[in-house]
């Protein structure tokens, strides 16, 4: 991490991505503190954009049938035309990430759908409406596991909560809770460690009866669960791949699970095709990245080919990154 944390930080971190809704008195047992020290330091680490803590609801738990993951190819030759395209999808409310490749005129972007019609119908009518776009392909996803309404590798310092809240009211979720229990659940979207009692101060609602949203929030499979989301600059992480994987089908679940506790994976999904296995990966190194695909990737049994796609920038994460390029300048984040 950078000179504004230390271990214990560290240790704070570790403590949270195993655990997001672990208790204070737990972490500061393990590290030699008191129950108000990790709090301070936990709100350290949220300022200055090291880690967040966050309930996410499951794409399905909203209403959304499909996930893709899809790419367009900009025409070549024209000046800024990539990144004018990926700002243009980036305003598209069923595109919930999109970045560019290195060294190729191509964006990729997961999207979300009622069904897959909805999704070709969209990506279709989108493509048509950008001159700029020579071609567009997207690829259904038959399951997804590491994806949700609020997923993404960069950490929203500020959390907006009405945006949050249309978005919610947007889904299906709207057609089962009121406006209350969607707005408690917009609240702890930005914050997942918020307290009950301070959720009801800010929200200016009964404490009783936040508890009583919150009992049947967690009660409701698919709509209220916690990840801890790290930003993996902070980490040293400055390089962003998208991975594919040809599995053995008879083996996949073995291996989805294992790739699901590699923190390097923030994003995994299953995909109809050859190349089976679709993986968003962080790593701070290109060192890291060839231990990952080269050794620890192909240690799985069942792993069988593997092919890497390089990114250059994110444009719709909780944030904004970048890379650097092979001759050494960067990419503003601007």
């Amino acid at each position: 991490m950078d000179n504004q944390t230390d271990e214990r930080d560290s240790l704070i971190v570790d403590m949270l991505r195993a655990d997001p809704t672990v208790l204070n008195t737990r972490i500061g047992e393990a590290i030699g503190v008191s129950n108000a020290t990790v709090g301070a330091r936990i709100r350290k680490l949220k300022d200055i954009g090291v880690v967040r803590v966050v309930a996410s609801t499951d794409i399905r738990a909203a209403g959304f049938e499909a996930l893709a993951i899809g790419s367009v190819e900009v025409a070549p030759g024209m000046p800024d035309a990539c990144h004018t395209v990926a700002t243009e999808l980036a305003r598209v409310p069923q595109i919930i990430t999109i970045g560019t490749q290195l060294h190729q005129e191509q964006i990729m972007f997961h999207m979300i759908g009622r069904d897959t019609s909805e999704i070709e119908r969209l990506l279709s009518t989108t493509a048509a409406s950008i001159k700029s776009i020579k071609a567009a392909h997207v690829r259904i996803v038959l399951s997804n596991y590491k994806h949700s309404l609020n997923s993404g590798p960069i950490v929203e310092v500020k959390p907006d909560f009405d945006r949050r809240l249309r978005e919610l009211t947007n889904t299906r979720l709207s057609e089962l809770y009121a406006e209350r229990e969607l707005s408690v659940l917009a609240m702890l979207h930005g914050d997942g460690r918020m307290s009950l009692r301070e959720v009801a101060r800010r929200l200016d609602y009964p404490e009783s009866q936040v508890r009583t949203i919150f009992r049947k929030l967690e009660n409701s499979p698919g709509v209220l669960n916690y990840q801890t989301i790290v930003n993996p600059r902070a980490l040293g992480h400055r390089h962003v791949h998208q991975v594919y994987v040809k599995a053995n089908f008879c083996l996949l679940p073995g291996i989805v699970k294992q790739l699901q506790n590699m923190p390097e994976v923030i994003g995994l999904a299953t995909l109809s095709g050859p190349m089976n296995l679709a993986l968003s990966t962080t790593v701070p190194s290109r060192a890291g990245l060839q231990a990952l695909v080269t050794e620890r990737i192909p240690a799985i049994d069942g792993v069988e080919e593997i092919e890497v796609v390089d990114m250059l920038r994110g444009y719709k994460f909780d944030g904004a990154w970048s890379l650097p390029l092979a001759n050494g300048a960067e990419v503003p984040d601007t």
